[in-house]
């Protein structure tokens, strides 16, 4: 069975890099994610091999390095960075009335995902808090790659 999350990333090289829930749920933890992703996992659909899995949240991202879809299941999948998202997605929320809605929090984080594709390291340079991006090897993995919105098709 296919894990179909919200977006996947593909690299230039057209490889399947990152796979991104969006949830608007508020007040979370790492451990609130990993048993999130484990229930999806355990329940629903195995996750693939996949580089880099992120949940984002408007208050808070989880991004898995290399998550191993045996460790998801046996409870020893807290995610590799927690991330407060505040600082870089800020600019992205101008001219949305509210983040209430599935659909607004998805097209910013498409949107700011999107100007990491194309311009990631001015975006990185230009918006403080995003060093993890460099940091976890995401950034260079996704550049000059493509963003397929699943909550489109």
């Amino acid at each position: 069975m296919k894990y179909s999350a919200d977006i996947a990333v593909y690299s230039k090289k057209n490889e399947l890099k990152l796979l991104v829930e969006v949830k608007i749920q508020r007040g979370t933890s790492p451990e609130w994610a990993a048993k999130f992703l484990r229930n999806r996992s355990s329940i629903h659909e195995a996750l693939p091999k996949v580089c880099f899995f992120l949940m984002a949240l408007p208050d808070a991202f989880y991004l898995w390095k290399n998550p191993v879809a045996t460790e998801i299941i046996l409870d020893s999948n807290l995610p590799n960075y927690h991330i407060d998202p505040e600082s870089f997605l800020k600019p992205y929320f101008r001219g949305l009335a509210s983040l209430k809605s599935q659909e607004a929090f998805s097209l910013v984080v498409l949107t700011w995902l999107n100007h990491l594709i194309n311009d990631g390291e001015d975006e990185v340079s230009q918006n403080i808090g995003q060093e993890w991006l460099v940091e976890s090897g995401l950034l260079k993995a996704i550049q000059g790659g493509r963003i397929e919105d699943q909550m489109l098709v």
